[in-house]
């Protein structure tokens, strides 16, 4: 880490002004963990030093808060690759009286550059090592009551016992939390399930009783799903889909370790090696520069149990639940940006897309006496051509979700031939997407519109949009090559 940071770190000590590293990077340092957001605080005009400081290392600068001091450099140059700073004065007057008004013990200690000391009035890395969770004061939670979620965030992902008088002020401050911004909630959230422990962290804002204050959407949705009065519900099989997504998403990203030995994951290894690389550059995509991928698929499975049971057509503009519409304001509420929102969109109702590409196969093997080798059992360039058409890229995700939900229903009696084959449908489908995509999922126009009604002299309307469109499926089933055979069918499907 010193050695990492050292030309920063000698930049400024020269500077004439006491600057001490702080938080987050400082218990990093002590965990032997890396950090790429560094906080300082200074005994001086804060921002004129950052703005210093992205001169020299040819950065970007940004003042975030000019009455509190407070100011950001961004730093992406071959020296140091997205590096975060932030700058800001000392609250009160003095590092002590700072690291006070901070949130945990564990994250108010400070290091002198200059003496290269480690300065901890609070004890934080006593508490580090005794693996709890304090604050630094009493008023902690009131004073930010965002702190809250940043507390069980801590606890799950530094493995901190939460003390008890920290318990106690934590449950106190928790009406708090829906006068706080929507941007600061969706951050904490998403940082909670993006991280890899989502389950986890569902069942404990669950316990907790902070899920409902965050999105009351996923309380009403699964008390729909139950058949007796009671008021409470379950999270548990939005918490097991979840630990199965956690534990593909590892498995993408190359976490072997992380993940646990069984059938269902020993059989995707198999299954998805080849695919591996194509399905990290997909999960690398960022629909904010701010946030994962990973973490919107987490926010989309927390739902996906209780909506991909229900009957879901596709090309349906109507609302596909009841809550559709509340969820997608909850997501605005919490200033996600457009994108992520159509994304999720996009997941959530499309949910049962899968689902009905399994029920296809079933009919079929009733009707082929359960031989799974026979062509009738694979997917067609059509109904790959469909199932993306419907989702776009957002299917790639439903696949895997799908595929969590499939293990989490079944426990530990997972039919292994029923889940054999839907693994091999996703195969069809990532075949057909990345290695068959010219040819299937967008097939080059053989005609145009124009072409259609010149030719077979019709006049413009939503039918020439109909017949392109089935020239396109018909392309992907490979039953159309030419132009000539476009013209052929487009004749065919006027003079039915």
């Amino acid at each position: 880490m010193f050695n990492e940071y050292a030309p920063l770190f000698e930049f400024l000590q020269k500077q004439n002004t006491k600057v001490y590293l702080v938080g987050g990077a400082v218990r990093d340092i002590l965990m032997n963990q890396p950090s790429h957001d560094l906080d300082f605080v200074v005994l001086g005009d804060a921002s004129q030093l950052a703005r210093m400081t992205a001169n020299h290392l040819h950065g970007a600068y940004y003042l975030m808060d000019e009455e509190h001091g407070i100011a950001r450099v961004l730093i992406d140059t071959p020296q140091f690759t997205n590096l975060v700073l932030d700058f800001s004065d000392a609250r009160g007057g003095s590092l002590e009286s700072d690291l006070k008004c901070r949130d945990f013990t564990v994250n108010a200690i400070a290091l002198d550059l200059t003496a290269q000391k480690i300065i901890d009035p609070l004890e934080g890395s006593v508490h580090l090592r005794q693996k709890v969770l304090k604050i630094c004061n009493p008023e902690s939670f009131i004073q930010d009551p965002i702190r809250v979620l940043r507390a069980i965030r801590f606890s799950l992902y530094l493995n901190l016992r939460i003390e008890p008088e920290t318990k106690s002020r934590l449950y106190q401050a928790m009406p708090y939390l829906p006068g706080i911004s929507g941007e600061r909630q969706r951050d904490e959230l998403i940082r909670m399930l993006g991280g890899g422990k989502s389950a986890a962290a569902v069942r404990v804002l669950h316990h907790t009783g902070i899920l409902n204050l965050l999105l009351p959407e996923v309380g009403i949705l699964l008390k729909d799903q139950q058949t007796t009065p009671e008021t409470s519900y379950s999270v548990d099989l939005p918490a097991r889909t979840l630990q199965n997504v956690d534990m593909i998403l590892d498995f993408i990203e190359g976490k072997r370790d992380l993940i646990p030995e069984n059938l269902f994951s020993n059989l995707i290894f198999l299954h998805w090696g080849r695919f591996r690389q194509r399905l990290l550059h997909h999960l690398q995509n960022r629909l904010n520069a701010d946030r994962s991928l990973r973490g919107i698929i987490c926010l989309a499975g927390l739902f996906f149990p209780a909506i991909a049971g229900q009957t879901i057509k596709p090309y349906s503009r109507e609302s596909l639940f009841p809550l559709t519409d509340s969820l997608i304001e909850r997501l605005k509420f919490l200033a996600f940006s457009k994108a992520e929102i159509q994304y999720f969109q996009k997941i959530i109702t499309n949910a049962n897309l899968f689902f009905n590409l399994q029920d296809m196969n079933r009919d079929s093997l009733a009707r082929d006496n359960d031989d799974l080798t026979n062509p009738a059992h694979h997917l067609g360039g059509r109904e790959i051509y469909r199932y993306f058409k419907t989702s776009g890229e957002a299917g790639i995700d439903i696949c895997l979700l799908s595929l969590a939900l499939f293990g989490a229903q079944s426990g530990y009696e997972l039919n292994q031939k029923e889940y054999a084959r839907l693994l091999e449908i996703v195969d069809e489908l990532f075949e057909g997407y990345w290695e068959h995509n010219p040819q299937i999922i967008h097939p080059q126009p053989l005609i145009t519109g124009d072409d259609i009604m010149i030719n077979l002299s019709i006049q413009a309307g939503e039918k020439v949009g109909q017949i392109l469109e089935l020239i396109k499926e018909e392309q992907a089933a490979g039953n159309i090559q030419t132009q000539q055979q476009a013209f052929d069918f487009a004749r065919t499907i006027l003079n039915r």
